[in-house]
């Protein structure tokens, strides 16, 4: 999971001025709330039909269409399709849209209107409570203390803190957790 988040910022070294608004540990939340950590389109439980968002975090249609007007339409992803094909360009998307949601409004920069605007939130209380879980998850990941080397280098929560963090994210998802945690101590 965190290797997924490099993969992001290694995708958009240009992005460093949100890196510190938007963590790694936030970004772990979203990706885990919006796709269990699987690059793919939306998928709908109750009509068994894929939905129009795309990647990691989910970018949705309506937001794109300004997101690619202001990169003139430029690659690595000219469709949100392309997004799933890559897992650098999956996770990247997340943070680029982040990015210019929280950058269109120079005089409005502020996190929780990003990240409502990102995750279509305003006025929706069960979307608002999506959004804090991705904050709580933060939180969790954030204040628990780095134990353990994992064999791509990261330094990592203990297991327990990892697992209490992705459920705040996405509360009801304990058959999915095992998977995560796997020789995490």
């Amino acid at each position: 999971m965190w290797k997924l988040v490099k993969l992001a910022s290694l995708s958009a070294p240009f992005l460093k001025e949100t890196w510190s608004v938007f963590s790694d540990e936030l970004i772990i939340g979203i990706f885990w709330e919006e796709s269990t950590f699987r690059n793919r389109p939306q998928y709908s439980k109750t009509c068994d039909q894929v939905g129009p968002a795309f990647g990691f975090g989910q970018v949705e249609p309506a937001g794109f269409g300004p997101y690619k007007a202001l990169t003139k339409n430029k690659p690595p992803f000219s469709d949100l399709r392309q997004v799933i094909t890559r897992d650098d360009w999956g996770a990247a998307l997340s943070m680029r849209m982040l990015h210019y949601l929280y950058t269109e409004n120079p005089g409005k920069r502020e996190k929780m209107h990003a990240l409502k605007s990102y995750g279509t939130a305003f006025g929706d209380p069960v979307r608002i409570g999506k959004i804090n879980g991705w904050l709580k998850c933060e939180e969790i990941l954030k204040a628990a203390k780095r134990t353990h080397k994992n064999a791509d280098g990261y330094w990592l929560p203990p297991a327990g803190e990892i697992e209490r963090a992705l459920l705040a994210a996405k509360p009801n998802s304990d058959a999915l957790i095992p998977e995560v945690i796997a020789g995490i101590p």
